[in-house]
This record gives C-alpha cells, sequence and structure tokens, in this order.
C-alpha cells in the first residue's frame, strides 16, 4: 500500500547519518587520545627535570659544605691537603646522617673509572688506634660524569708572582678560594655552574 504523502515522516536517523556520526566521534576520541599522550609526557619531561635539578642542588649543597669546613690545621697539627687538577684531598667534617663514630675525615674528591664523581673517605680517630685504620669508603655522589677539574687561587703574597688559579696546590696552608668544575658527556643535558668555595680558616668555636 502505498505511503501517504500528507502524513508525517518517521523519527529516526538513517544508517548514512549515524555512520557520520560514528565517524566524527572516532576522530574527537583519537584526537583527545593523543592529547592526553601528549600531555603526560609533557608531565613526565618536567618531573624528571626537577628530579635531576634537585638531585644537583643537594650535592652541589653538600660539595661546598665539604670544602668550606676543610679542617685549616695549627701549629701541632698541619693542614691536611694535596691540591691536584683532577683531584682534591682533605680533611673535614662528614655529613651528620653518614657520620657513624666521628664526623672528621680524611676525604677525597674525585671522578672513578666508571665516569662517577666518588667521596673517598675514612674516619679520622682522634684517640691513640691500636689496630690497623679501616679502609676508606666510596661514596658515590654523581653518576655519568665526564671528569672534574679543580683549581686553587692564590694570592700576591709579596713574592712577584702574580695573582692566579693554579692547577696544584700543595702548600701547608688553604688555599683562599677554591674552584670546582664538572663536566658531563657529550649530549648530556645537565649543566652543572662553577663552584666557587673559601673554606673557613677558622672553625665554629675553634
Amino acid at each position: 500500500m502505498a505511503r501517504n504523502p500528507g502524513l508525517p515522516r518517521e523519527s529516526g536517523f538513517s544508517l548514512l547519518e549515524i555512520l557520520v556520526v560514528l565517524v566524527v566521534f572516532g576522530m574527537l576520541l583519537t584526537g583527545l587520545s593523543k592529547g592526553i599522550q601528549l600531555g603526560v609526557k609533557a608531565v613526565d619531561r618536567q618531573g624528571t627535570a626537577l628530579s635531576e635539578r634537585s638531585e644537583l642542588d643537594a650535592i652541589d649543597r653538600t660539595l661546598r659544605d665539604l670544602l668550606t669546613h676543610i679542617t685549616p690545621g695549627s701549629g701541632r697539627n698541619p693542614v691536611h691537603i694535596e691540591g691536584k687538577e683532577d683531584h682534591f684531598r682533605f680533611q673535614s667534617r662528614l655529613p651528620a646522617a653518614v657520620a657513624l663514630v666521628t664526623r672528621d675525615a680524611d676525604m677525597t674528591l674525585m671522578v672513578n673509572d666508571d665516569h662517577q664523581l666518588v667521596l673517598r673517605w675514612r674516619p679520622v680517630l682522634h684517640e691513640t688506634a691500636f689496630t690497623d685504620p679501616p679502609e676508606p669508603t666510596d661514596t658515590v655522589l654523581l653518576d655519568k660524569v665526564d671528569k672534574v677539574e679543580f683549581a686553587y687561587w692564590a694570592p700576591d703574597d709579596g713574592s712577584g708572582h702574580p695573582p692566579e688559579w693554579h692547577d696544584e696546590w700543595l702548600a701547608p696552608f688553604l688555599p683562599p678560594v677554591i674552584r670546582l668544575r664538572l663536566t658531563f658527556p657529550e649530549g648530556d643535558r645537565r649543566h652543572w655552574p662553577t663552584i666557587l668555595v673559601s673554606p673557613l680558616l677558622e672553625q665554629p668555636g675553634g
């Protein structure tokens, strides 16, 4: 029986209209998914950068504290120091979280064969020891380091030599300023500002 053209059209969508809606909906979901992925990657990158920055800041503070509080020595106890371009040996105080029996320790800052910035330390016991001294402990401060460079500032001491930086320090007294530079392998995104530290010539309470 023929449909009466005067009657209203039945409500609903045609198959073509449904397909168009599904295609548009799929495109919206795809765009939303990609946007979420980009947002997650951006958050991850930001979190990694903040973590690296926090790690470098903590190590920077540790190094500055160690070099600031180098034991200056006295008349009966001369300063223990050996400054080279690629390592620096000195006596200082350990962080409280590391120290067990005493905070005083012989220390050497260096980069080992595994390209790690290492603090090699051995506690200094003030009482007479009747046993062999303990083996030094290597504490890794930072991984993937290309090299460390030390320099030592010598002022004009009246000897006729101009004030300048030296890559070696063997004098029986502290250098006025110590410079520490860390470099990373090519392509490494980390950047370490040059550290300049003036050791305390007299420890608090000394």
